[in-house]
């Protein structure tokens, strides 16, 4: 069984990776896109119909993509109004409420989504390919943020396991102890700019 739960938490650590990676390239792609749109519309007087479908595409993949990582990372825009307000157990309730209702929430679109993609007959009108490219990373982030809920539960109840809250829990330790490196650096090399101006003045 730990086997298996550090298995499972090793592939989630890789695979947010490889995520954070595709976002970044279709962040890229859109950034390139709109600047070629931008550019052919004001530049050269000659608009290209692909431009704006590329990047509503790259959207929507963005869109879903991010969510992943942020379930992952627990970085979602949250109302902390009750959980500040709340202690001990009560908190651990509130946050194993909150996680069932988004499981529920999750396998409902996912489900929705599934008997929704094979009647999808549409053809996106510039680049004349179907729209499913659209809700292929609905689908496919809809289950690998059930799977990282399910984990994040798992986590809680065998803890120890979690590879991906330890290397960051790692990464801030290393930043905090660069940050105050550099912090040093300043300091000292403010008191030597001191020293000299007051040599100077001497």
């Amino acid at each position: 069984m730990k086997k298996i739960l550090k298995a499972l938490n090793l592939f989630q650590m890789y695979s947010y990776d490889v995520i954070e990676t595709i976002a970044a390239v279709v962040l890229g792609v859109t950034m390139i896109v709109t600047t070629v749109g931008i550019i052919s519309r004001y530049v050269f007087n000659s608009s290209l119909s692909w431009t704006e479908e590329v990047c509503c595409i790259m959207l929507v993949w963005l869109a879903y993509l991010t969510a992943g990582l942020a379930t992952v990372s627990k970085s979602h825009v949250v109302a902390d109004f009750l959980s500040q307000k709340l202690k001990g157990v009560g908190k651990k309730i509130q946050a194993w409420i909150v996680r069932v209702l988004e499981l529920v929430f999750l396998v409902t679109i996912t489900h929705a989504m599934l008997k929704l993609f094979p009647t999808i007959r549409i053809i996106t009108p510039a680049l004349e390919i179907s729209r499913k490219i659209y809700y292929i990373p609905m689908i496919g982030m809809s289950f690998y943020m059930i799977f990282a809920i399910l984990l994040d539960f798992w986590n809680e109840l065998v803890p120890g396991y979690n590879c991906w809250a330890e290397r960051q829990e790692k990464r801030e330790i290393e930043n905090a102890a660069e940050e105050e490196r550099r912090r040093a650096e300043a300091l000292a090399s403010v008191d030597e700019f001191m020293d000299e101006v007051e040599g100077k003045e001497q």
